[in-house]
């Protein structure tokens, strides 16, 4: 058999039980000594990876569909390069095999020249503009070959359309899940390469890990509504073999992106507290100790409840600060209170990771019930504005002001969003927003119908004369100098003209120029 098989099987036989354990009594009862340091553990769960996605190179031959879409081998984009590499044969005709052997290594390729230098983990304020620099260099790149319209997209499309010479797909729904699988995982190392050295996002300066943290949770969402779009769009649309799986799920992929979330709002709950507490709060490495002993961002099954303990512990280290924080808070807001709801919303939005902590949330509920209760009044304040736009005849005007109430709901609505606020108040600032759009279409409606119906003389005769009175008479409508300024206006605010409305307001500038 094969010995990487045999020796990978004893790895987990082995040391699983230690990869999951603590020797407890069986070493040291009264020091409870985990029997591996987390980053051992780490090593070894690498290794298990890398035995298990070790085939036994040039033996790999594809002699029937059932030896194709064995997976077993195939763990990292590499193996599925080297399957075609090594591919010899089979039910496959060379072009095809061709096809998916130059686009997995276009995809290969993606990842080499986009694999980053290490960021120094000791990230000062100094740092900023080169780091800034860095960052929208690495991550721009990474975002046009991993985005939508990248490399990565244009070769699985590529992949799933090879088709057999039965015209079934090269790649099964299984091969093609797995494929999308190993990417994606690749990818997620790729960004944890791409991110401060361990423990640089607990130790480094807050502005820049905030950077760096958010502009990877943007980028694996990026990704991931890529991989969505090419399965349920582009491989569903497939006429001769549309996907008939489910929605693709990559558990890699989600929990790596929680993982991101959870460690920029442990930062920011640090930061906040700092600002807020009025108090000298214990430096980093004190308070980030639960996290120094292990690296976050390397997820596996052996890091998940071990992260969870130390979040817990960081939290419960902040509880004796949470009371001057509230005190803080709410000294912040009495001068709010008179402005008005949507202001106070923006300041809390500022804060919202705090808020969300049980008790910091319990003392602020009063406040937050009536702000729920402010923010419906406005609602419906703003609600009743709209309405009256309906017997407006100032068009431009009531389009301007649809716009204006519309773009306020929005912002409301995103300052509101991790508040601990009544979500069925919060929807109904979406509603608003919905029905200043439709308002506004209906003025814009009413506006071109009006301007189709306006008098526009032929260009001949005497357009403007003194009659025998000494009154100066033009002939035509006055309305018409009014509704070519409103047009004016209305196509800078980028609303689209129709051919009568473009071809009547032609002839009136002609007018109005002679």
């Amino acid at each position: 058999g094969n010995v990487l098989s045999v020796f990978g099987a004893s790895v987990k036989s082995i040391f699983a039980p230690v990869l999951l354990g603590t020797v407890g009594a069986d070493v040291d009862s009264t020091a409870n000594i985990p029997l591996m340091s987390e980053k051992a553990k780490g090593l070894l769960f690498e290794l298990e990876r890398s035995i298990s996605a070790s085939p036994a190179r040039g033996a790999v031959t594809l002699g029937s569909s059932a030896d194709f879409n064995e997976l077993s081998y195939i763990y990292t984009p590499l193996d599925e390069l080297q399957f075609w590499e090594d591919f010899r044969g089979g039910t496959i005709d060379p072009i095809s095999a061709e096809i998916c052997r130059k686009n997995m290594r276009d995809i290969v390729e993606a990842f080499h020249v986009n694999s980053a230098a290490e960021v120094s983990g000791r990230l000062s304020i100094e740092d900023q503009v080169s780091l800034d620099l860095s960052l929208t260099s690495t991550f721009g790149k990474l975002d046009a070959s991993f985005g939508e319209g990248g490399v990565i997209e244009r070769a699985l499309f590529n992949i799933y359309h090879v088709n057999l010479r039965n015209a079934e797909p090269v790649y099964s729904i299984e091969r093609m899940t797995n494929t999308i699988d190993i990417v994606s995982s690749a990818f997620c190392q790729l960004i944890r390469q791409s991110l401060p050295a361990h423990p640089g996002l607990f130790v480094g300066h807050f502005s820049l890990v905030q950077s760096f943290l958010r502009a990877a949770i943007q980028l694996v969402e990026s990704f991931y509504a890529m991989i969505q779009k090419l399965i349920n769009i582009d491989f569903r649309a497939c006429r001769e073999y549309p996907w008939r799986g489910p929605t693709h799920q990559n558990l890699f992929l989600e929990n790596f992106r929680a993982r991101l979330q959870d460690i920029l709002d442990i930062r920011t709950t640090y930061e906040e507290m700092r600002i807020l507490s009025g108090q000298i709060i214990c430096d980093e490495l004190t308070n980030f100790k639960p996290f120094m002993l292990y690296d976050p961002l390397f997820w596996s099954p052996y890091t998940g409840e071990r992260f969870e303990s130390s979040r817990k512990s960081f939290n419960a280290s902040l509880v004796p600060l949470e009371r001057s924080v509230v005190i803080e808070i709410k000294r912040r807001i009495e001068p709010l209170m008179n402005h008005g709801a949507v202001e106070l919303v923006k300041f809390l939005s500022r804060f919202h990771v705090l808020l969300k902590r049980p008790n910091i949330a319990g003392e602020m509920s009063a406040i937050m019930q009536k702000l729920n209760q402010s923010l419906a009044e406005v609602v419906d304040s703003m609600e009743e504005v709209i309405d009256e736009l309906d017997e407006s005849e100032n068009h431009v005007h009531g389009i301007t002001l649809c716009r204006q109430c519309g773009h306020k709901a929005r912002q409301i609505e995103s300052y509101a969003a991790g508040l601990n606020l009544d979500p069925d108040v919060i929807a109904l600032y979406g509603v608003l927003d919905s029905k200043c759009k439709g308002t506004e279409q209906m003025i814009f409606k009413q506006w071109i119908s009006r301007f189709e119906l306006v008098h526009i003389p032929v260009l001949t005769g005497r357009l403007i004369e003194i009659d025998k009175n000494g009154i100066l008479q033009v002939t035509f409508e006055e309305s018409l100098i009014v509704l070519l300024s409103q047009a004016r206006q209305l196509t800078e605010l980028g609303l689209p003209m129709p051919a009568s409305v473009k071809e009547h307001m032609t002839e009136g500038e002609i007018l109005i120029r002679f």
